[in-house]
């Protein structure tokens, strides 16, 4: 409970029939504080719990810190999450569901999976010119799928969508 006085805000705290009025100074004192912390709890639970969750595995693998992720500005579109939650139009998942004979790669090399597609189908070679140029500035091709997460996220689209 909130109590405007003067210039200054009162926050009430009541419980066990005491009361206690602390002043807030200004937006930076202790209500913006107590919301940091409780946000900061809030995130470190949150955390803990995607640490030890058994499902959303290749997600994990995008988006190994909750923070970082949130902190990351997406266009989330159906086939990012579908090549960010391995549970989409891949030959390999398909498969799994008897909606296609084989979980074969068009390129013959192996099973037609998300890792597949972003690291070493050579029919997708073209298209993974660009993110490899982009990221080989500045890291050694290939690195982790947050990396790809974080850098190419478009480009994920169009390799998911030509295949």
């Amino acid at each position: 409970m909130f109590s405007q006085t003067r210039q200054s805000y009162n926050m009430l705290f009541i419980g066990l029939g005491r009361h206690v009025s602390i002043p807030l100074e200004s937006s930076l004192g202790p209500k913006s504080e107590i919301e940091h912390q409780e946000r900061e709890k809030s995130m470190g639970k949150w955390q803990r719990q995607w640490g030890h969750a058994t499902k959303g595995l290749a997600t994990k693998e995008f988006f190994p810190k909750i923070k970082d992720r949130l902190k990351t500005k997406i266009n989330l579109k159906p086939n990012f999450t579908a090549v960010t939650t391995a549970h989409g139009k891949t030959r390999s998942h398909l498969h799994r569901f008897r909606i296609k004979e084989s979980p074969e790669c068009p390129c013959a090399n192996g099973n037609q999976t998300v890792d597949r597609l972003l690291y070493q189908c050579n029919k997708l070679n073209t298209e993974r010119e660009a993110p490899i140029g982009y990221i080989s500035t500045e890291d050694n091709w290939p690195v982790g799928k947050k990396r790809v997460s974080d850098q190419i996220s478009k480009t994920v689209y169009q390799i998911y969508k030509l295949n």
